[in-house]
């Protein structure tokens, strides 16, 4: 009976072990679904394709037209064939892509038309560890949204033109990557900084033709902006006071009406200002009563 039992706990261990390690590699098999093109079981419908895919799958999407808005909640990975002609348009509703995943990756595409109210994105993002690289986004109200609690993103060498408000808006997200964009005409900022949007590294971008500032910090700690070109934007760098530790370096700056403006002159400013008015005022009133 001993040895009966004894040689059950073994092989109860066997298959455990059999078990476990084949649910490993299930949890390890990455698939590619495709989307368009031609081959036999490809999505027609990108959001059907995200749909069905598992977490860490690829979904590879050919060139055309899809729409949204799509909602993405697993960690995939989005290829676009072509970024100039793999399209998703959000026809003016809503975001176009909401990442409420952690670690996706998108990148090949150009992405448009999202609605044109608050928060509405090309990209809206609320989760952590995602990276934006390779893409278009044009023609939408913010080109991405950073929203609280989001950190630990990486968005490099796309190009961000033409949207309604901001390039990248942040809303309390940290610890973000930008690197390597090109951000052209946006009305307000190329990126713009609000809300406790700390230590974030904005490294070799080039932001151009911005109409209020290239890169805008307010309300924000211990950023860093290194090695960016600010070409021809009303300002070119706004920073917070000193205490806010922005560390500013190696940055170059063309044809900007202001180069670098540091809100602490601006609050000095406008006391100067109201202390002139307010003797001016009061010589008119002495004068008056003369």
């Amino acid at each position: 009976m001993r040895r009966i039992s004894i040689f059950g706990i073994l092989a109860f261990i066997a298959l455990f072990i059999i078990f476990s390690n084949i649910g490993i590699c299930e949890e390890n098999i990455r698939t590619t679904i495709y989307v368009g093109g031609s081959g036999t079981g490809n999505y027609s419908s990108l959001k059907e394709a995200i749909y069905d895919a598992n977490s860490n799958d690829i979904v590879f999407v050919y060139s055309g037209t899809y729409y949204g808005p799509i909602v993405i909640d697993k960690s995939i990975k989005l290829i676009g064939q072509d970024k100039y002609n793999t399209i998703i348009d959000g026809v003016g509703e809503d975001y176009v892509l909401k990442l409420d995943a952690d670690y996706v990756n998108i990148t090949g595409f150009s992405i448009q038309n999202s609605g044109k109210v608050f928060p509405n994105a090309g990209i809206n993002i609320g989760t952590m560890g995602n990276i934006i690289s390779g893409n278009n986004l044009i023609n939408n109200y913010y080109g991405i949204v950073l929203l609280y609690p989001t950190s630990k993103n990486m968005i490099f060498n796309n190009y961000i033109a033409n949207n309604n408000q901001c390039g990248i808006y942040f809303s309390g997200a940290k610890h973000n990557i930008l690197t390597d964009n090109y951000v052209d005409t946006q009305p307000f900022n190329g990126f713009g900084l609000y809300d406790f949007s700390d230590n974030n590294t904005i490294k070799d971008n080039t932001l151009t033709h911005n109409q209020f500032c290239g890169v805008n910090i307010r309300d924000s700690y211990y950023n860093v902006v290194d090695g960016n070109n600010f070409l021809e934007n009303t300002v070119g760098l706004h920073i917070p006071p000193p205490e806010c530790k922005t560390t500013v370096y190696e940055n170059f700056f063309s044809g900007n009406t202001i180069r670098i403006e540091e809100e602490r002159d601006l609050i000095i400013y406008s006391q100067i200002t109201s202390i002139i008015l307010i003797l001016i005022g009061f010589i008119y009133l002495r004068r008056k009563i003369i």
